[in-house]
C-alpha cells in the first residue's frame, strides 16, 4: 500500500513538473517511459537497499537530479521548508522581534537589533548572548533553528534570557510584530538610530545603498528621496554594489522614479513572448545621479543601472556587473511538495545588450561609463565591507556609530574606509555640483578593464594559495624532522617515567590482496 501511495505521489509530482507546463516538445509516450523508469528505480531501492530509505529525501533528490541536468545555477528546486524561507526573503517582511542573530563560538549572539523594532525597544543590544528561548537552552541550536523558535504569529510573546556584554543576565518578554527588512540604507545614522541619507551635508550630496529588491524597497526609496528633496539635495549617489537582485517589479518601479520616458528592460525566451517595460511620465527625483556597481551587482541591480545608463539618466561608476540576466519564475508543484525556480527567458537592456554572461561572451552585464572604471582589490573590498557591517550595527550610543569627521570627504572615504569607489563617486559628484560636469575619476574601455580586473583578482587568489601551500610545506618539513629524529633515536618518550622502543614505520605490502569476507 505504501509503495502504491508513494508511486502515485511521484507520478503526480512529475506530472506537475512536466505535463502541467508547456510540454509540446515531449511526446506522451516518452513522458510515460520517463515516469516508468524513475518509479522502477525507486521500487528497487526501497525493496533491496540494506536499510530503510527516507522516502521524502528520495523524492526531493529525484527532482534535484532533473534540475541539475540543466547546468543552470539559477534553476533550483525548493523544498517546502526552503520555499517558506525564500518567500520570507522576497516579501521582505516577517513576524518576529526584529534582530539579526548569528552563532559565534557556539553562542547564539545578537549581531544587531533593527531600528524601531520590538527587540530594540526591549533593550536588546549588539553582542548580547541568547541563553534561553521560552525556557529552552540554546546550546547546540543552529541559527536557523533559533530563528524558527523566535519568530511566530504577530501579537504573540517570546521570552528570551539574554546575557549582556557586561555579564549581566536578564529575562525579557518581547511581543512579536510585523518586521520590514531594511533594504534602503544610508552611510551614517542620526541620533535616533535612523539612516541619514545625506552624505555631504555642506555640498548637499545624498547617498542611498540598496541591498536587495524586495517588496518594501521601492516605497522605502521613495521615502528617502522625499527626505533628500526636502533637505535640498543637489546630487545623489546610489550604491548597488553587492546587491544580488530580487523582484523585477521593484526594479521597474525604481527605474521609473528617475525616468520620464524610454525603455527600461525587455525579456525574450524560447517559449515566452517578448515583453517590454517602458518608463511612465512621472518621476520622483531629477537631481544628478551616479550609480555604483561592481562584479557582485546582479539581476535587478543590472536592470536599474542599465536602464538609467542607456537612457542617459545616470553615470555608472565601479566595475562591470555580474551578468545575471536570466528570468526566473517560481512554479509551485501541484503535489504541494515545494516549487521549482525555473529560468524562462533573458533580460535585455534598452540598447539590446543581453545582461546574462553567456559562455565565451566578451560583453555582459552593465559597464561603467568611460572614465569611471574604478576597480578595488580583495583587501580593499574586505576592509570596506568590515566598515560597512560596522555601520549597520545599532549600539547603545548616540546612534552614529564610530568616529566621523566634521565633513565626509573623498580623502576620508579612501583613507579611513578603504572605499575607493565611493571616494571617486563623491569626488565626481562634487565636480558636477560645482562646475556642471562630472569629473572622470577612472579608466575607460570597460571590456579591457573587466579582464584586467578579473586577472588581478585571480593573481591575488594565487598569491594567497601559494602562501597557504608554503605553510603546509613548512608543517610537512617539521613533521618529517620529528619522524627522522625519533627513528634515529629509536626511542619514544611515552610519559616522563616510561620509555618505549620506537615503532617500525616501514609498512610491507601483503603478497596479495585478501579475499573479501562473507558476512
Amino acid at each position: 500500500m505504501n509503495r502504491i501511495k508513494f508511486e502515485m505521489m511521484l507520478l503526480a509530482l512529475l506530472a506537475g513538473v512536466f505535463l502541467g507546463r508547456s510540454t509540446d516538445s515531449i511526446a506522451r509516450g516518452d513522458a510515460y517511459e520517463f515516469f516508468d523508469t524513475l518509479v522502477d528505480v525507486r521500487s528497487e531501492i526501497t525493496r533491496y537497499y540494506y536499510e530503510e530509505p527516507d522516502q521524502k529525501k528520495m523524492m526531493e533528490g529525484a527532482i534535484e537530479g532533473m534540475v541539475n541536468t540543466l547546468n543552470d545555477p539559477h534553476t533550483t528546486y525548493f523544498s517546502p521548508e526552503v520555499l517558506k524561507a525564500f518567500d520570507k526573503q522576497t516579501r521582505g517582511s516577517f513576524s518576529g522581534i526584529g534582530a539579526e542573530i548569528s552563532s559565534e563560538n557556539g553562542l547564539l549572539t545578537i549581531v544587531s537589533p533593527l531600528e524601531d523594532s520590538p527587540a530594540f525597544k526591549a533593550g536588546i543590544q549588539a553582542g548580547d548572548v541568547i541563553m534561553l528561548i521560552n525556557g529552552e537552552a540554546t546550546d547546540g541550536l543552529t541559527t536557523q533553528q533559533a530563528v524558527e523558535k523566535i519568530t511566530g504569529p504577530e501579537g504573540t510573546d517570546v521570552v528570551l534570557k539574554i546575557r549582556h556584554v557586561d555579564g549581566m543576565e536578564k529575562e525579557i518578554t518581547i511581543t512579536r510584530k510585523r518586521i520590514q527588512i531594511q533594504t534602503v540604507k544610508g552611510f551614517t545614522r542620526d541620533g535616533e538610530h535612523h539612516w541619514d541619507f545625506m552624505l555631504d551635508k555642506e555640498a548637499k550630496i545624498g547617498y542611498v545603498r540598496i541591498t536587495q529588491f524586495s517588496d518594501p524597497t521601492a516605497d522605502a526609496l521613495k521615502e528617502a528621496l522625499d527626505k533628500l528633496k526636502a533637505d535640498g539635495a543637489k546630487g545623489l549617489i546610489i550604491d548597488l554594489r553587492f546587491n544580488p537582485g530580487g523582484l523585477l517589479e521593484q526594479a521597474i518601479r525604481i527605474s521609473d522614479m528617475f525616468l520620464k520616458s524610454g525603455r527600461i528592460v525587455s525579456t525574450k525566451g524560447r517559449t515566452s513572448p517578448e515583453r517590454v517595460w517602458d518608463a511612465q511620465a512621472e518621476t520622483e527625483a531629477d537631481f544628478p545621479l551616479i550609480v555604483m556597481v561592481n562584479e557582485f551587482s546582479a539581476s535587478a541591480s543590472e536592470i536599474v543601472s542599465g536602464a538609467l545608463k542607456d537612457n542617459g539618466r545616470a553615470t555608472i561608476l565601479g566595475t562591470r556587473s555580474y551578468g545575471k540576466g536570466s528570468v526566473q519564475q517560481v512554479m509551485g508543484l501541484r503535489s504541494g511538495a515545494g516549487a521549482i525556480k525555473l529560468t524562462t527567458a533573458h533580460y535585455y537592456l534598452p540598447s539590446g545588450r543581453n545582461i546574462h554572461k553567456l559562455p565565451g561572451a566578451d560583453v555582459w552585464g552593465v559597464d561603467p561609463n568611460d572614465g569611471f572604471y574604478v576597480p578595488m582589490n580583495l583587501d580593499q573590498i574586505r576592509k570596506m565591507n568590515e566598515m560597512r557591517r560596522d555601520s549597520d550595527v545599532i549600539r547603545g550610543d548616540d546612534g552614529k556609530g564610530g568616529d566621523l569627521p566634521e565633513r565626509i570627504t573623498p580623502e576620508w572615504l579612501k583613507d579611513k574606509q578603504a572605499d575607493l569607489q565611493l571616494s571617486a563617486a563623491l569626488e565626481s559628484m562634487l565636480a558636477k555640483v560645482s562646475t556642471g560636469d562630472f569629473k572622470k575619476v577612472g579608466a575607460s574601455n570597460a571590456t579591457l578593464m573587466a579582464y584586467v580586473t578579473e586577472r588581478d583578482m585571480l593573481e591575488q587568489q594565487r598569491k594567497r594559495g601559494l602562501e597557504a601551500m608554503a605553510k603546509i610545506n613548512e608543517k610537512i618539513k617539521e613533521l618529517d624532522d620529528k619522524v627522522a629524529h625519533i627513528k634515529a633515536g629509536e626511542k619514544i618518550v611515552v610519559s616522563p617515567d616510561v620509555v618505549a622502543p620506537a615503532p617500525d614505520l616501514k609498512v610491507d605490502k601483503p603478497a596479495k590482496d585478501p579475499a573479501p569476507a562473507n558476512n
